[in-house]
């Protein structure tokens, strides 16, 4: 049997297996990497949206904070950052300083998107500017 690999409602990876392996796994003959899922149906994307970014890939932190002060949000961030106490705060610091990449999968990234952004799809958005931005 044939799953596809959905995050975010986008597919991002096919599979043939016995049975479903994860949760996201859902089965279908046809779904190919880039269409879109609304949790019933599987869709060709538009011819207008970039490619797909899974959940666990990385976009360089550059470009991420380059979204973000395009997005006016860039302050924000940093508020957000700069006033976590504790072991969190230290490692949110870190992070934020000195990670060359930005990945969609960690817990800082996934704290503050709703802080930021009014809905995933306006977060899905500029994850997707950030990754296919050549500073």
């Amino acid at each position: 049997m044939r799953y596809a690999i959905v995050n975010y409602g986008v597919v991002t990876n096919v599979a043939d297996a016995n049975e479903a392996l994860e949760p996201n796994w859902v089965r279908s003959d046809e779904a190919q990497i880039g269409w879109l899922f609304d949790g019933e149906a599987f869709a060709r994307p538009p011819a207008s949206l970039p490619p797909p970014v899974s959940e666990v890939d990385g976009v360089p932190m550059l470009n991420l904070k380059l979204i973000l002060v395009d997005d006016g949000k860039m302050t924000s961030a940093e508020t957000i950052i700069n006033g976590m106490e504790g072991d969190d705060g230290a490692r949110a610091r870190a992070y934020w300083t000195a990670a060359q990449t930005a990945r969609r999968d960690n817990w800082l990234v996934n704290m503050m998107w709703p802080q930021l952004y009014a809905s995933e799809e306006e977060f899905n958005d500029a994850w997707q500017r950030a990754a296919a931005l050549d500073p």
